[in-house]
């Protein structure tokens, strides 16, 4: 299996700190759906070339803001390896996907008093595997993309993302004293 490096950038958190992000991804040739190259947005988001609002980052994925959210509190789940379909996932690639969207779903549970949180994998707007992760109200709510007029301001994001934060790690400190 051949492994690229991407470039390690420093990233501004939400709270001001400077994070290194690992950008390292893998690019397994023997998948037709593997894209060999490392352009879509979710890859330069990924190896900090473009700016995002993180909500937490892991080895095999990471979870940010959306510029345009399908409702308040919208969060998408990508893979750090650019792979098109979801279905062409490593196992543990989507097994940590998919755990880091039921942590952030149950912080937007607690955050949004909606009755469901919604998980979308599509795919069309971005060839890269992701999974959207709403606090939803209707089943209309949930998307893969939202309407021109819903672009949230990077305070917006940021106010958002700090939120989940404080859920997040109080959680994940509760689950440790267990």
């Amino acid at each position: 299996m051949q492994t690229m490096h991407l470039r390690q950038s420093p990233i501004l958190s939400f709270d001001g700190r400077i994070s290194v992000i690992d950008a390292t991804s893998r690019n397994d040739g023997e998948k037709a759906s593997v894209t060999q190259n490392t352009n879509s947005v979710f890859s330069r988001i990924a190896s900090g070339e473009l700016d995002s609002v993180r909500v937490e980052s892991e080895a095999y994925c990471f979870s940010f803001i959306p510029i345009e959210p399908v409702t308040p509190g919208h969060v998408i789940v990508a893979s750090r390896r650019q792979v098109d379909n979801w279905a062409d996932l490593e196992d543990l690639e989507l097994a940590s996907m998919s755990a880091m969207a039921k942590r952030i779903g149950a912080a937007l549970t607690e955050l949004y008093q909606a009755p469901k949180i919604g998980l979308l994998i599509a795919g069309f707007t971005v060839a890269h595997a992701h999974m959207h992760v709403a606090p939803i109200w209707d089943s209309s709510d949930i998307a893969a993309s939202a309407s021109a007029d819903t672009i949230m301001s990077l305070e917006q994001r940021v106010e958002i993302a700090a939120s989940l934060q404080t859920v997040l790690n109080r959680d994940a400190d509760a689950n440790s004293v267990r």
